[in-house]
């Protein structure tokens, strides 16, 4: 869908630099230039050397996902939870989605979350005084490393 100039809206087909683009605008010259504003999927914006503006692109780094779910189809962070990504996921140690059975799993997670099974859980889901922890994740040994507050220490 495009919004020219005049706020006329125009549907363009999706090729050259509206491939993957949802919406977008076409600006007042005799080039009628055409730039996207929204890509599908969530795609991520990338500078399009050949046309000299933003195209959206289909690949996405490590800390994304793309979920097949088809109430919220697209490509999300790790940590999106929105998307179908957990909160505790850290995206710069990467996840992936398994569409067979609609799971997100984790690498690494954020600190004050463990990794179980692909899994990341809050420490407090544990131990409810903890704020910090680790997990071995072939004994699956829960240690708190790091307490709420002052009032409890580590036994």
């Amino acid at each position: 869908m495009i919004t020219k100039y005049d706020n006329i809206i125009d549907y363009y087909p999706s090729e050259y630099e509206l491939v993957n683009c949802e919406k977008g605008y076409e600006n007042e010259n005799k080039f009628k230039n055409l730039s996207c504003t929204k890509c599908i999927y969530n795609y991520r914006f990338i500078w399009g050397e050949e046309y000299k503006i933003n195209i959206c692109d289909n690949r996405y780094d490590s800390d994304y996902f793309f979920n097949y779910n088809l109430n919220i189809l697209g490509c999300y962070k790790c940590d999106d939870e929105n998307g179908g990504g957990q909160i505790g996921c850290n995206p710069e140690k990467g996840c992936s989605y398994i569409a067979a059975d609609d799971h997100l799993y984790c690498n690494s997670c954020k600190t004050g979350y463990f990794l179980y099974g692909g899994d990341c859980l809050a420490c407090s889901n544990a131990d409810r005084n903890c704020l910090e922890c680790d997990c071995n994740s072939t004994t699956y040994n829960f240690t708190c490393n790091k307490c709420i507050n002052n009032k409890f220490y580590i036994n």
